[in-house]
């Protein structure tokens, strides 16, 4: 099989997983596009929260946590990405 099928074939493969991936956890996000050249998911997850939460308290957790996604929510979108969740 000539490279350039593979390489389609592939892109073609993952496109399809990635979206079903995506719609899985979140069904209303946009469909990822084959002819994009690329993509990235990003799961986080606060190890730990709850051991944060009961160290410092509820108060300063929260806001230490939304600084976390509000950061993280910026790199995102500076770079052309899309917050789903």
């Amino acid at each position: 099989m000539p490279a350039a099928r593979k390489s389609s074939r592939a892109r073609s493969f993952l496109t399809k997983r990635t979206n079903a991936i995506t719609y899985h956890f979140c069904p209303e996000a946009p469909a990822i596009s084959e002819t994009s050249d690329q993509r990235a998911i990003l799961f986080s997850d606060v190890c730990e929260s709850t051991a944060i939460y009961e160290r410092i308290g509820d108060v300063k957790a929260l806001a230490l946590i939304n600084s976390l996604f509000k950061a993280l929510d910026k790199e995102v979108n500076t770079n052309g990405g899309v917050t789903v969740k």
